[in-house]
């Protein structure tokens, strides 16, 4: 908001009235303030109720009505004045900068960064133009001979020209804490972003009109705020411009000419409904699709610096025109092969990159196309190569810094991933393009994105930077072994009798669950599970866990952050190899380094030392309970927590269940035994997919049918029963829809059953985590809430699924997979306009909906779980290295006090900092003469403790 922000009440709109009584202490005191001048023709009386204007021998009466929004002022910086805020945060700054304007085309073309791609292609790309540079570039193509005409905007962010002097120049809100960077509108439509500008430009007239001189601040410095802040004479509304009215000021009287609007992220690619306006502006062209005619129209698209997402979108049109025109000859050359081993980043050649091109018919040609394409529209970015440019940078760091005030790792990272996606939707449009152009763009991008879900599985898993960290991390002491056991896990108490956590059994089904075993636990659950009374001939064992987990001298351990001791560290999208090599790989560095550890039994608790003579990974403990017990077969499936599995888990557990023998008997056939950390998320989940396959070969028991179900008269019981909106709707499109939700329903109840302790119900938890939203004190809070109960909705709809696949392919013993069905029926019952629209806000009119989270994209791309990235520079840890350092004269640099000190910072309530205990053992000596480090400038209060070495004076 600034420094300094306050809030004040307005009046409110002006209403027009009729007539008024004058109180005569309101005539006394319009006749203090008599007819204040405010320009030619026009005066205002002041008085009590309300301005009385006198414009040109007229009156016009207005009154005051309350009004309870609130206001906010701030300012800038210290010593700058204090004014009104945009939306309630925003300071309003000018667009161009020093140094925006890297290949100097604003002195002649008012706008920064103007230009076109090799090879021939009309595509143009620039930053911001102001009028009079949009004015130029429409003359030069007139002038060029170009008779269709396209300018994009990319811009996701709202953008208000204002006149200054012969031009009128963009300006754009801000932050007070991030002034150099535009505001985010993740998820806007190129609709809602036309509406916020409009919002704006209300709110900065109505300001105004507050103010004696209809004066709003500006500025156009932020670095020097030199001459700043400029004040703007407002007075009408046709004096701010938003974006739509400049462009189509000038793009309209021109034929053949349009504006197009496409609101990029900054950190991301286009939401796949702009980029079907994109196609549909591509069909106003019909030229585009005639062999015969060689024209071609020009594209101009416009960023805010014109680099990033203006190249994107360069890359774009180039695509288009190359399917008309034919591509490069360098195109057409046969694709380099990929060396697995050794893959060459320079050209592109990254992990989900080369999955996806396995995926895509004629992969490798398709990206060589990209490739050459965007090497066309390289001259202030190579969208490829800055991604390997940017990886060395984040390897490269030794000691971390700040750039724009972030993590130079952190920027890095991000920056990588925001080109690899758009590198990554490159490709798949190209692939589209192959595809489509031949019939004039028929299937909008979206239909044909959706109908390969497959993608947006690869994008979800796009990080692979956590799968790359060293074991060392843990003998160095930067993360710490934690117990997986802990006070309050079996609920079920079931560790008296089997040595395991929440061991219980689906009733009617060989289907069993249970927390994460140790060595004793497991040889425990296999004898029972083998022994006469149970009687089971094999027993399955299906791991779900897709965390590093160790089996230490009898119990299990798995690494974690000391900033987060409670939260195990995920590998999403990892694969049952990669993760057992992780485990190999851990393994072994904890045995070559003989040195105690220290670990944690309760994360509560005070760590403990421990010298591990025995190791084993979770396979060799397997392995070993194998050679004791041969009816043992084991599975790893590492499976997401509170997600859906996978269209390729469901096909795993398919192909293992589905041949098995002696299924068809009662209760003594084959045993399924799933795990994951406590027994209860993703166990409940397989354990349902396992019951209804189990039950479509031997038969659905009693209770699965019309009439045989019990009432439940609850409140909101419809939504306890899962019968919400979006869920009925895609019920009806289903074959015998709703006995294929009963049936899945049945077996919900059935998991349900034995772990009634647990409060666990894998249907009921979408609406009792749904309510949770309404009571959440935080907003942090609530939209975590909203994604969890969106992802257990999802998860329940793929179960729905499921089983109707279960129902159309029993016939042919499943032998089409899963994840084939879901792409082909898929299509029919509109699965993906399903999964792409969840929310609860047919059920729920008031709820305000989950926002982008409803798309499947944005769903799955935001699994990934945010880890604290490791070397991350903090303001306080230079903080207390330089005062360690004046104390102590130690000449250690920054990297090497971190490995001895490996400080961690925890939420305490006060900021005012006495010398640093842990326990009784003081970490850093603390003179009296040495002020207390101030936490003025310090964003989070905190306290110090350390993770390997007291420090000692």
């Amino acid at each position: 908001m600034g420094t300094g922000a306050s809030t004040s009440t307005p009046a409110g709109s002006p209403e027009p009235v009729v007539s008024r009584k004058i109180s005569p202490k309101t005539q006394e005191h319009n006749q203090k303030n008599h007819f204040k001048q405010q320009d030619k023709g026009k005066n205002v009386i002041m008085n009590e109720v309300a301005p009385i204007i006198i414009k040109d021998n007229l009156e016009e009466y207005q009154c005051a009505a309350p009004s309870k929004k609130t206001i906010a002022k701030g300012r800038i910086k210290e010593g700058m004045p204090e004014h009104h805020l945009v939306q309630g945060k925003y300071f309003m700054v000018k667009d161009h900068f020093h140094g925006i304007d890297e290949l100097n085309t604003i002195k002649r073309f008012s706008t920064p960064n103007l230009h076109r791609a090799h090879g021939g292609y009309p595509i143009y790309g620039m930053g911001q133009p102001t009028k009079e540079g949009l004015q130029q570039i429409l003359d030069m193509l007139l002038d060029d001979g170009y008779s269709d005409i396209v300018i994009c905007n990319v811009r996701e962010e709202p953008v208000i020209f204002i006149q200054d002097k012969d031009d009128i120049i963009p300006y754009t809100p801000r932050e007070a804490d991030n002034l150099g960077e535009n505001i985010s509108t993740e998820g806007i439509t190129a609709h809602e972003i036309g509406d916020l500008e409009i919002t704006i430009r209300k709110e900065i007239l109505e300001f105004a009109t507050r103010e004696e001189n209809n004066q709003f601040y500006f500025y156009d410095d932020i670095d020097d705020f030199a001459d700043d802040p400029h004040m703007y004479h407002i007075e009408y509304e046709e004096e701010l411009t938003v974006v739509e009215e400049m462009y189509c000021r000038y793009t309209i009287p021109v034929p053949g000419a349009q504006y197009l609007r496409l609101p990029m992220p900054t950190e991301g690619f286009l939401e796949e409904r702009d980029v079907d306006l994109f196609i549909d502006t591509l069909k106003e062209y019909p030229r585009l699709f005639e062999k015969d005619d060689p024209s071609l129209p020009a594209f101009v698209f416009n960023g805010h610096v014109g680099v990033c997402r203006t190249t994107v979108g360069m890359v774009m049109g180039c695509l288009v025109l190359s399917h008309k025109r034919g591509f490069p000859q360098d195109a057409l050359k046969p694709p380099y092969p990929i060396n697995e081993r050794s893959p060459n980043f320079e050209r592109g050649e990254f992990n989900i990159i080369k999955k996806l091109l396995d995926y895509l018919p004629n992969g490798s040609q398709i990206k060589q196309e990209v490739d050459v394409v965007i090497d066309l529209c390289c001259d202030l970015e190579n969208l490829r190569t800055e991604i390997t440019e940017c990886k060395k940078k984040l390897e490269g760091i030794k000691e971390d810094y700040e750039i724009d005030g972030y993590s130079a790792k952190e920027y890095f990272q991000k920056r990588a991933l925001t080109h690899l996606e758009r590198y990554f939707y490159l490709i798949v449009f190209n692939a589209y393009l192959h595809e489509q152009y031949p019939l004039t763009l028929t299937q909008p991008f979206s239909s044909w994105v959706y109908k390969r879900p497959y993608l947006y599985r690869l994008l979800s898993n796009i990080d692979i930077s956590e799968r790359k960290t060293s074991p060392e991390l843990i003998t160095k002491g930067v993360r710490y072994m934690v117990a997986d056991d802990y006070i309050g896990l079996d609920v079920l108490s079931s560790t008296r009798e089997v040595k395991v956590s929440n061991f219980r059994k689906c009733p009617g089904l060989n289907v069993y669950g249970m927390a994460q075993p140790c060595r004793e636990g497991l040889s425990r659950v296999v004898q029972t599970l083998v022994d006469k009374k149970h009687g089971h001939p094999i027993v399955i064992l299906f791991n779900l866990r897709e965390d590093v987990v160790l089996d230490c001298d009898g119990e299990t351990f798995t690494p974690r952050e000391p900033s987060n001791l409670t939260e195990n560290i995920n590998l999403s999208g990892i694969d049952a190899k990669e993760l057992e090599r992780k485990e190999a790989l851990l393994k072994t560095e904890l045995l070559k380094t003989k040195k105690t550890l220290q670990v944690y039994q309760e994360t509560n608790q005070a760590r403990e030392p421990k010298d591990f003579s025995s190791i084993l990974t979770i396979r060799e403990m397997c392995e070993h309970q194998m050679k004791q017990t041969p009816q043992l077969r084991y599975y790893r499936m590492p499976m997401q927590e509170e997600c859906s599995a996978t269209e390729e888990q469901y096909d795993l557990l398919v192909s293992v269940i589905k041949d098995l023998d002696e299924i068809h008997t009662d209760e003594d056939g084959p045993a399924l035994i799933f795990n994951c950390h406590d027994g209860k998320d993703r166990t409940t989940t397989a354990m349902a997919i396992a019951g209804l396959i189990m039950w479509h070969k031997k038969g659905f028991p009693v209770g699965c049918k019309l009439g045989e179900q019990e009432h439940v008269s609850l409140p909101n019981a419809e939504y306890t029963k899962g019968e919400f909106t979006i869920v009925q709707k895609l019920v009806r499109r289903l074959p015998n829809g709703t006995q294929v939700k009963r049936e899945v329903d049945f077996i919900l109840d059935k998991c349900s059953e034995t772990m009634t302790p647990m409060h666990y119900h894998a249907r009921e938890v979408i609406f009792s985590t749904y309510n949770k939203v309404k009571t959440a004190k935080t907003e942090e809070d609530k939209a975590l809430f909203r994604r969890q109960s969106i992802y257990y909705l999802e998860r329940y709809i793929y179960l729905i699924l499921f089983n109707t696949y279960l129902h159309m392919e029993r016939i042919d013993n499943w032998e089409k997979p899963f994840t084939h069905w879901v792409e082909e029926f898929g299509k029919k019952v509109k699965m993906y306009e399903v999964l792409d629209n969840l929310s609860f806000s047919a059920d729920f009119p008031e709820d305000e909906g989950p926002g982008r989270f409803s798309r499947v994209r944005w769903r799955w791309l935001l699994k990934r779980q945010r880890l604290v990235f490791r070397g991350r520079l903090s303001e306080i840890n230079h903080t207390i290295y330089k005062y360690w350092i004046s104390f102590t004269s130690n000449s250690l640099n920054f990297c090497d006090w971190l490995d001895l000190c490996h400080v961690t910072f925890k939420h305490v309530k006060s900021c005012d900092l006495q010398p640093l205990f842990v326990g009784s053992d003081v970490v850093i000596p603390w003179k009296p003469a040495i002020p207390r480090i101030n936490c003025v400038n310090i964003t989070t209060t905190f306290q110090i403790v350390t993770l390997q070495e007291k420090i000692s004076s």
